[in-house]
């Protein structure tokens, strides 16, 4: 019943002087309402007959002890039912004197509880990622923000390297935003953190094929469109798109290569790759092929070519390649295995869940 229908109703008293009473017997209303009706209307006139709201409307007037035992009952395993939490708490408020909150009461409170703070207590963390982690922490606004890669079993049969039947796995990168799958691997054995690491190679390289259009971010695509060299320059540009992403972990994945590319061994096996294979072109080093053009123009249409230039490149020994052929190795591997142990949790950081 709204201000109107009361005003209504007590305008009869108001203006017609019909009593209280009467009105009461006709209207089947109490007197005791008509005559607070009566008190508001001489008070503020007819907004003093409009509902208010409560002052407390929205809160609980629970004890907030109570309300925290409710709680942590409610999220312990194996969940009591909603008639056990109120005896438990009943039991708990007469021990401490506090009023005992009502069933209903305790059923309002455990049904307000966070749905994935539920899940996480009572099914546990891999269930709160699956359910609710990507769905309310981590929901991409553009292409490339967030990927994901996962593997599944194919249903189908292979003859296996051993000559035996086998199921092979697949593993693809597929992008939050456009749903679209940026890369993929088909293998052998179990899903490891390196068939993850090939899939998302794919994924960041342009395809071959025109109708696949789906790509990694910059700075690996939109100036390179085969391998990057792992120089200096190369590990520049990945630590400042790491950076740029604000992720530590993505930092931590490029230290590694930091580390070889400033390292002798490094350095050592890319001067003798720098210079044995372009010292035979002609934008060769000093120390190599003449850069020079051998021909030369007399002015009367007969062009001679002078020869005899000489390298002064002294070629190494074969012990001194090998040497340093196996130290840039082991400095490689050393490096690889740090990537590896920082990958998992890069990816992890990223959005990418790896299963």
């Amino acid at each position: 019943m709204d201000g109107l229908e009361r005003w209504r109703i007590l305008r009869l008293h108001v203006e017609d002087q019909v009593p209280l009473a009467a009105l009461a017997r006709e209207g089947g209303i109490g007197t005791r309402t008509l005559q607070r009706w009566h008190q508001l209307y001489k008070k503020d006139g007819l907004a003093g007959l409009d509902d208010t709201a409560r002052t407390d409307k929205g809160g609980r007037r629970t004890d907030p002890a109570t309300i925290a035992t409710i709680e942590r009952l409610a999220l312990t395993r194996p969940r009591p039912s909603i008639a056990t939490l109120h005896r438990l708490t009943s039991e708990e408020c007469l021990c401490d004197n506090r009023p005992a909150p009502s069933y209903a009461t305790v059923r309002q409170i455990v049904q307000a509880l966070d749905p994935a703070l539920v899940t996480l207590a009572l099914e546990g963390p891999a269930s709160y990622r699956d359910r609710h982690e990507l769905v309310f922490r981590r929901r991409a606004e553009r292409p490339n923000q967030i990927w994901q890669a996962d593997h599944t079993e194919l249903d189908i049969l292979i003859v296996g390297a051993n000559g035996k039947p086998d199921r092979p796995w697949l593993t693809t990168v597929m992008d939050d935003h456009s749903r679209a799958i940026c890369g993929y691997m088909v293998f052998t054995g179990a899903p490891s953190s390196l068939n993850t690491a090939l899939a998302l190679r794919q994924a960041i390289w342009r395809k071959t094929d025109p109708g696949w259009a789906m790509c990694g971010p910059a700075p690996f695509v939109e100036t390179r469109e085969t391998n990057l060299s792992l120089n200096k320059e190369t590990v520049k540009k990945l630590r400042r798109a790491a950076r740029e992403t604000g992720e530590s972990s993505l930092v931590d994945l490029a230290e590694p290569l930091g580390h070889l590319v400033a390292g002798d061994a490094w350095a050592a096996l890319e001067e003798r790759r720098h210079v044995g294979y372009h010292r035979w072109r002609p934008q060769s080093l000093v120390g190599g092929v003449a850069t020079i053009n051998p021909w030369v123009d007399h002015g009367d249409g007969t062009p001679s070519m002078e020869a005899g230039h000489h390298s002064g490149h002294t070629p190494p020994t074969l012990k001194t390649v090998v040497t340093e052929a196996r130290e840039g190795y082991d400095a490689l591997s050393n490096a690889m295995d740090a990537v590896l142990q920082a990958f998992a949790p890069a990816l992890t950081s990223v959005g990418v869940r790896a299963r």
